[in-house]
């Protein structure tokens, strides 16, 4: 009886942690594409009367997209 419940235990962290982990490289994804149609089309991104430079877009497609191939290769083991 104990051994089915840490099983059991341990089945549902894992399902746990891999729901996170899909969720976590979605959401990469996601910001990852956005930045990536900014510096495509040109889009103007500014906060607080500061203007960000297109190259940060370029820094943030490759980071996140890092990030979110990497969160799936996670969720896959």
């Amino acid at each position: 009886m104990f051994l089915h419940s840490c099983d059991q235990e341990n089945r549902m962290n894992r399902m746990k942690q891999q729901t996170y982990t899909i969720v976590s490289g979605l959401l990469f994804a996601l910001i990852a594409i956005i930045h990536l149609l900014r510096a495509l089309s040109g889009w103007g991104a500014t906060l607080n009367g500061w203007s960000a430079p297109m190259w940060m877009s370029w820094v943030a497609v490759i980071i996140t997209g890092v990030l979110a191939v990497n969160a799936f290769l996670l969720a896959g083991r």
